[in-house]
């Protein structure tokens, strides 16, 4: 299981773009103050090739057990945006489970347009774009990476 955020959280050198990275801060869980609570949460904020209106938030949680996490990612997908879609005659979160599996990560990955969330074992990851400005490519690359410092540090 993944014991520190650190061990996960991309830095400049491992950005697989050019990125600066422009704030850090600590977060709660989605479902805060509902259970259950993540042990660490960070969301760190990027702008991509110093353009304007590129910018990516990385948001990372991590929690006492793998099922912990998954219940996170499950039930607070709609704590994550206010937005949400009407499918089968009642509103849901605009995260929707991918169905391809070349855009799958982790153990479990839902999507809307350029944002990404993903769980694997006890940590959950947004990458989210809220300008719409960066390529949906760049976005699986960052996850990518991401999923990457997972499996090493799962691995440790």
């Amino acid at each position: 299981m993944i014991k520190a955020l650190d061990s996960i959280k991309l830095t400049n050198d491992e950005m697989p773009v050019s990125a600066r990275l422009s704030s850090s801060r600590p977060i709660l869980s989605p479902m805060s103050p509902a259970e259950p609570k993540c042990l660490a949460g960070y969301c760190d904020r990027w702008w991509i090739n110093s353009e304007p209106g590129k910018n990516v938030a990385i948001h990372y949680w991590i929690f006492e057990s793998p099922q912990d996490a998954k219940q996170v990612a499950v039930e607070g997908r709609k704590y994550l945006s206010a937005r949400a879609i009407y499918i089968d005659g009642k509103w849901e979160s605009i995260y929707q489970p991918e169905t391809k599996s070349e855009h799958m990560f982790g153990d479990k990955t839902w999507s809307w347009k350029n944002n990404i969330l993903f769980v694997k074992s006890n940590a959950v990851v947004l990458v989210s774009e809220p300008g719409q400005q960066v390529e949906l490519e760049t976005i699986r690359s960052i996850v990518r990476k991401i999923e990457e410092k997972i499996n090493i540090a799962l691995n440790d």
